[in-house]
């Protein structure tokens, strides 16, 4: 069926300027690219002469931080040696006077060198001789402690002392070597960079020439080439923007089907197009528009899993369909040889659509057309996913997913209708009979298969007027507007007959139903009437169950019936059984 024009046609893109047609402006943009490229050379050399010049400052922070404290904590060291061997000399009492003066210096220096600990960069070797320092220096302390007390101290312990000390400065002073000859190692790494960055000077600066001279070739083609494809993406702008317009209005698929055939004739009016859409089960593809189509003319291809262009998720070109890899639909085709662009149309995250648009053979769309129609495509795939995905969560917010009968607050929302309008109806309560017992035995994956037994034969049994819903758990309420007693009974009757037949025929174990009716004739209000419909299914429940009864009708109840308290009251027990 060919769609009518509704208007949306785009106006004609002002022509764009040839800012590069004069020699004089060509030679402009050469020499100003020239400038800019030469001004970056010399820019990157002066930057790369500037870190040259001080390679100490490129050496690595934690390696000079790291020697510092070393530094700092074999001078502190070397203080503290001479000053304690003097005070051994002294006696008791003012060696402790002493000693307490070494006790800020001594704090400093080991300070200093838990310092370098953190900072310490796992040298060769230096494992070893923290350990051996770590070692030495509790020697130095039990021995220093252990020489504060005697009255006096014997030139052997003060040999001892002076040698440990002397052992711990050896240690420093091997570990301030180790990071010496790490910073020489840094600083000819820094001296080789500085090496190479005077040989890129030289080098950069004989390509610099060549660099600009291509560059502004390349520029100058790239930017004519641009221009020359300015007016044609002008239009597709003007397209795109009018056409997300349009299909921003578009409330259904009909209207949005509409617009993508006026799109199609403003992109290309003698271009054939049609559009193929699956249906919701995503098994068929229905043409569902068409431009310069006849009814019989066009792309066969029945199921998005039979077209190469939604298998392949891409746009598809065949500049003849009698080329040996065209697509076989192609072939088939009555107006004999042609070429063919075929669009996937992405739907929902998957390609379930294709915009097929066909030509003289060997002739297929130009460049320019293809992209209005990947816009096309890929505009209407958006919007049809984004009314269908509505669609979808109007009727999963007002149907029941399990049945796909209505919900309680929908079936509420259309009574309200009938109520305003004072037009009479029926309510029947329907119950699966023993349903808790069928959960039970055969698992709750048999009751949900019994619910939508019961739920698809409710659905066909009742007149096209009826509203059937499910109202809870194994609950169903159904409103019969403009019905008879009678008539509802007849109704109830032929549910329960086709259920059973259903039940006999389907792969779910036996269950009936029970039903109980009430008029609106009698009771004020819909949930009166409903409560009215409930008490007449308890009846039902205690009449032996698979029956309909009618609200206030006398019942009669059988001797094995289940006994119930006298006026029968609500009870979940009853329902479930």
């Amino acid at each position: 069926m060919d769609v009518n024009h509704v208007g949306v046609e785009p106006e004609r893109a002002p022509r764009p300027k040839r800012y590069l047609a004069a020699p004089h402006r060509r030679l402009a943009l050469v020499l100003s690219v020239l400038v800019l490229l030469g001004l970056g050379v010399a820019t990157l050399n002066l930057t790369l002469l500037d870190n040259a010049r001080t390679p100490a400052d490129q050496l690595n922070d934690r390696t000079l931080v790291t020697a510092s404290h070393l530094r700092a904590s074999s001078t502190g060291l070397a203080e503290i040696a001479p000053q304690f061997l003097s005070m051994l000399s002294l006696p008791p009492s003012e060696r402790a006077v002493a000693a307490a003066a070494l006790v800020g210096p001594n704090t400093r220096y080991q300070s200093e060198f838990e310092s370098y600990l953190h900072l310490s960069l796992g040298l060769p070797g230096e494992r070893a001789l923290q350990q051996e320092f770590t070692r030495l220096s509790k020697a130095s302390n039990d021995l220093s402690v252990a020489l504060l007390a005697p009255e006096t101290v014997s030139v052997a312990q003060v040999a001892q002392s002076a040698g440990v000390t002397f052992q711990m400065q050896n240690v420093l002073q091997r570990l301030e070597a180790m990071y010496q000859d790490r910073a020489s190692t840094e600083a000819r790494e820094v001296k080789h960079a500085q090496d190479a960055a005077h040989n890129w000077l030289l080098v950069s600066a004989g390509l610099a020439l060549v660099i600009a001279a291509g560059l502004a070739l390349w520029l100058v083609r790239k930017l004519r080439a641009e221009y020359r494809d300015t007016e044609g993406q002008a239009s597709r702008n003007e397209l795109e923007s009018r056409l997300q317009r349009a299909l921003e209005m578009a409330e259904s698929e009909d209207d949005i089907f509409a617009t993508v055939a006026t799109a199609v004739r403003a992109a290309e009016p003698d271009l054939h197009v049609e559009l193929l859409v699956a249906d919701s089960s995503r098994a068929h593809l229905h043409r569902v528009m068409s431009a310069n189509v006849s009814s019989t003319g066009g792309c066969p291809v029945a199921t998005p899993t039979s077209c190469p262009a939604t298998i392949q998720g891409q746009s598809q070109l065949f500049e003849s369909s009698s080329a040996i890899d065209a697509c076989p639909y192609l072939r088939t085709r009555e107006d004999g040889p042609l070429s063919a662009l075929c669009v996937p149309v992405t739907i929902a995250g998957r390609p379930t659509g294709v915009l097929h648009a066909t030509s003289r053979d060997q002739r297929p769309p130009t460049t320019g057309t293809a992209a209005a129609l990947e816009l096309i495509a890929r505009r209407t795939g958006e919007r049809l996913s984004l009314v269908r995905a509505f669609a979808r969560s109007e009727t999963q917010a007002h149907t029941d997913p399990l049945t796909g009968l209505l919900n309680r607050r929908s079936l509420e929302h259309r009574v309200q209708d009938l109520v305003e309008t004072g037009d009479p109806y029926i309510v029947a309560y329907a119950d699966l009979d023993h349903f808790k017992a069928l959960n039970d035995v055969h698992g709750h994956d048999v009751g949900d298969r019994a619910l939508r037994l019961f739920a698809h034969v409710l659905r066909d049994s009742v007149r096209p007027s009826d509203i059937p819903a499910r109202y809870g758990g194994e609950e169903f309420v159904v409103v019969l507007p403009e019905c008879g007693v009678d008539d509802a009974v007849a109704v109830l009757e032929r549910v329960r007959e086709r259920l059973a037949d259903a039940v006999r025929e389907g792969e779910c174990p036996e269950f009936t139903v029970s039903a109980g009716l009430a008029s609106s004739s009698v009771q004020k209000t819909f949930s009166e009437v409903v409560e009215a419909a409930d008490r007449a299914l308890l009846a039902a429940k205690a009449a032996g169950r698979d029956c309909v009864l009618i609200s206030g009708a006398p019942i009669e109840i059988p001797d094995d019936a289940s006994a119930l308290d006298e006026g029968l009251p609500r009870s979940d027990d009853v329902r479930s059984e």
